[in-house]
């Protein structure tokens, strides 16, 4: 039966009007004449329906508890559905007064052959391709997989539905599934199918690792969101099973997505559980993981943690002879080394592995180091270096289809030019940006456009526009768990308020984000660091002396949430 809209809230009136909560409200009351829904048990109410998947006898089923639960305590209930839809009328046939018996008569009905398909096909915690059912369960034996899926679907025990791409999928109800798992759990299966698994989706990550690379990112961001239930199935089993190599090439291949996607600190933790397996195991796998666990502690801010990662990775690529790797972490290091100010250190280390990967002729690496090079001369003041290093870097990654790649090479090309008072080409350079990000759906490189639109548009005297980038930015950041661009976004919506002369507010988030700073030895660029420090100096002048040091003390004692919060409050 239909189910309520999951994105839109609907008023309780025009909810029950939904065919699946109007059979549930009215089976309900059946029990509970009192019963309707409220403003209150909506959001409730609308859950309990999708965690049935709409099945008529299971919104019966469900609807039988309300004589003792309330909706809330219902839905809570609902992890283990089989367990709960139970107790149907005595006068209807046995096998429709549970779910379990329901699904179960149908499933004992089936040959032996489609019993064990539909067991195995529960690994897939978000549906399948053909392809992928066909690898899983019958050895790429995709004929075979057609026939036992058209044998489930006339069962109506698997659904088919197209994904954003076209492509049709398999999949079955949740009511469903959890049937399935029980009977794959205490069967000899399990193992096998949960191997094969997890061995499909890690072949899948690492295609995924490559692609996002070059010219189809867009199209593989897209497929790995939509398989992503399914990898995080196969990173739990492979954790549960011990299997560190498989568990570290997993989580190593998924960095990039995971960044992209705004799954920093899932990402951290996946990784984390399985370097823990075996901790002094040596190995080029382990050492790949390290650098991928270090990169995202950078995107953390947590550069402690990136330079242990790193010096590790290195360690033990220097001990096995892995030069390549060992350059990847010398690179690392010196990604520290420019967040935490240290220019001439980070310049030092990316030079010396910029005329190894010349030698190499590794195009990709040589312009990864071209980029921070770029960085690295916007840090000193060298903006003629910097446009040298970015265009080099830039050329390079559009040779090689790198979409994403090359909008990074145009957001920093962007953010040069506005400092340099072009606001035309950091215009078009910004834009341009933000088109590569949109289309490789990489959600934190659009959010650093966004921010650096907001600081265009301040600087073109349009703090409403301005602050709305900012915020929006703030917003992507925040729930990335990017830190340090979150930082950036509050010192921009502190420039914004400044200018408006909301010079106590202005004051408390600059003195926020400059305590951050501090404590996580973290320097703002020079360049930026001036202007914020000229509109600081003038709240100052304007500002009585207790009201400006009250400001500044809220600001470096507030946590970095509070602050979060008070800057999305902010309106002009």
């Amino acid at each position: 039966m239909a189910l309520p809209d999951p994105v839109r809230r609907l008023a309780p009136a025009e909810l029950t009007r939904v065919p699946a909560v109007g059979l549930f409200v009215r089976q309900a009351q059946a029990v509970q004449p009192l019963f309707v829904v409220t403003d209150a048990n909506a959001a409730a109410v609308s859950a309990i329906c999708a965690r049935v998947d709409g099945l008529p006898l299971a919104l019966e089923l469900a609807a039988v508890r309300m004589k003792t639960l309330a909706p809330r305590e219902l839905e809570s209930l609902l992890g283990n559905r089989l367990g709960v839809l139970t107790g149907g009328r005595q006068d209807h046939p046995a096998r429709h007064r549970t779910m379990r018996s329901t699904i179960g008569w149908s499933h004992d009905l089936m040959p032996g052959d489609e019993q064990v398909t539909f067991r195995r096909f529960a690994v897939f915690a978000t549906g399948a391709t053909l392809e992928s059912a066909a690898a899983v369960i019958f050895d790429g034996d995709v004929l075979a997989a057609l026939d036992h899926l058209t044998a489930l679907l006339d069962q109506s025990l698997v659904q088919r539905y197209e994904a954003t791409d076209g492509q049709p999928r398999f999949a079955m109800l949740e009511t469903i599934r959890e049937y399935a798992l029980h009977q794959l759990a205490t069967s000899e299966d399990e193992s096998l199918a949960r191997d094969r698994h997890a061995a499909h989706f890690l072949d899948l990550a690492e295609q995924g690792e490559t692609e996002l690379n070059g010219p189809r990112q867009a199209a593989w961001m897209a497929r790995l969101e939509t398989e992503y239930g399914n990898l995080r199935a196969a990173l739990g089993w492979t954790i549960q099973r011990g299997d560190s190599p498989s568990g570290l090439r997993l989580g190593s291949a998924l960095w990039r997505f995971w960044a992209a996607s705004g799954r920093l600190r899932e990402g951290r933790d996946w990784l984390d559980q399985a370097l823990a397996l075996e901790p002094n195991h040596v190995s080029v796998i382990r050492a790949r993981a390290l650098l991928r666990r270090g990169n995202i502690a950078v995107d953390l801010a947590n550069f402690p943690a990136a330079r242990s990662m790193y010096e590790s990775s290195l360690s033990l690529s220097r001990e096995l002879g892995e030069e390549v790797a060992a350059g990847r972490a010398l690179d690392g290091l010196g990604l520290v080394l420019l967040s935490q100010g240290d220019y001439p250190g980070a310049r030092a280390a990316y030079e010396s592995t910029l005329q190894a990967w010349l030698a190499r002729g590794a195009k990709r690496e040589v312009a990864l180091v071209l980029f921070s090079l770029g960085k690295v001369a916007i840090a000193e003041g060298d903006l003629s270096g910097a446009r040298k290093a970015f265009d080099a870097s830039l050329s390079i990654r559009r040779d090689l289809g790198d979409t994403g790649g090359a909008a990074w090479g145009a957001y920093w090309r962007g953010r040069m030019e506005r400092l340099e008072g072009k606001t035309d080409n950091a215009q078009r350079w910004l834009a341009r940006a933000q088109a590569g990000f949109r289309e490789v759906d990489d959600r934190l490189g659009a959010a650093y456009a966004l921010n650096e639109l907001g600081s265009l548009a301040h600087d073109l005297g349009d703090d409403l526009l301005a602050l709305s980038y900012h915020l929006d930015a703030l917003r992507e950041r925040e729930e990335a768990g990017a830190i340090q661009e979150v930082v950036e976004s509050i010192e921009g919506i502190a420039a914004v308020v400044l200018s408006q002369r909301q010079l106590e507010l202005g004051v408390t988030l600059l003195a926020a984000a400059s305590a951050w700073r501090q404590m996580h030895g973290v320097p703002l660029l020079p360049a930026l660091w001036s202007t914020l420090e000229y509109e600081l100096e003038l709240a100052r002048t304007d500002l009585p002396s207790i009201m400006f040091e009250r400001a500044s003390a809220e600001g470096e004692t507030a946590s970095l949430d509070e602050v979060i919060d008070l800057a999305l409050t902010i309106s002009l």
